[in-house]
């Protein structure tokens, strides 16, 4: 692992344990959920959700289709999605999993 980079500990799926409140969040794709060390923006556990195959609209104006990840935050024992429900850095379309981690600066541990 790079020195410079914190790691990311897979400890589970985020289906059906995730929080907004009292509603169980539906995730699209593979939802996951990893230790951050250290924290990112006050987070210590994130839930990654990787879609395979997500939809954008193209330059050309027709629908192109490639992976996307998204990292939110979650807070608490009783795991609530994150107060301001933003995607934290290292989301977005063209990210696997480990590119969406290291552009928020982290390793797979």
């Amino acid at each position: 692992m790079n020195d410079t980079m914190g790691s990311a500990r897979f400890v589970g799926p985020a289906a059906g344990v995730v929080h907004d409140g009292q509603k169980v969040v539906e995730w699209f794709g593979d939802a996951r959920l990893y230790v951050l060390d250290p924290p990112l923006r006050g987070y210590r556990t994130v839930v990654a959700s990787t879609l395979e195959r997500a939809p954008r609209i193209a330059v050309s104006g027709g629908a192109e289709y490639g992976v996307e990840t998204f990292l939110w935050g979650v807070t608490g024992e009783g795991l609530q999605r994150g107060f301001d429900a933003d995607e934290l850095p290292g989301s977005g379309w063209g990210n696997t999993l480990a590119d969406a981690l290291a552009e928020a600066g982290y390793a797979l541990a």
